[in-house]
């Protein structure tokens, strides 16, 4: 799982292993371009962008997740509301009449999200729904959904998009 998170970001893991002395592991990581980063904050009100493409839904329940990919969106130009859960964004979905998007991370506890796309769609039939994940495999998640693997960067967040016509690149 570490390596298939550190190999597109262009790092890789070693580990190193000897009977009676231990087990070294190295993690690699590319050194960041530019400043160190601010602490994040997320504008409730609204996209930070001067483009207003609608208001999405994101629902993943690892809150450091949720939180960048809220700020991602949020640059992109959606107004972002979270939900933790696929219950809890059940239960918000009769208060966001004017939903754009359902972009919710595939596994979770209770009910996943390929599950709640479903029922959403159920619901919504024309809302567009992203499945994010962090298995390599995610080609095999639901393959009549749009899926986008985890760790991503906002501009492939945004070709995706894209192509699912909600964003220009």
């Amino acid at each position: 799982m570490v390596h298939g998170l550190a190999q597109p970001l262009g790092g890789g893991i070693r580990i190193f292993s000897k009977l009676g002395l231990g087990t070294n592991v190295e993690l690699w990581l590319p050194e960041a371009a530019g400043s160190p980063l601010q602490p994040l904050t997320i504008r409730r009100g609204g996209p930070s962008s001067p483009i207003h493409r609608g208001k999405t839904l994101l629902v993943d329940d690892e809150e450091v997740v949720r939180i960048h990919t809220a700020h991602m969106l949020d640059e992109i130009g959606f107004e972002v509301i979270e939900a933790s859960s696929a219950e809890a964004a059940l239960a918000a979905l009769d208060n966001l009449s004017d939903l754009t998007l359902l972009v919710t991370d595939h596994l979770m506890p209770g009910m996943d999200g390929v599950e709640l796309s479903k029922r959403v769609q159920a619901l919504r039939p024309t809302l567009p729904c992203l499945i994010i994940s962090g298995y390599a495999d995610v080609e095999r998640v639901a393959p009549d959904l749009q899926r986008l693997n985890k760790p991503f960067k906002v501009e492939v967040l945004q070709r995706m998009l894209a192509e699912m016509n909600l964003a220009t690149q």
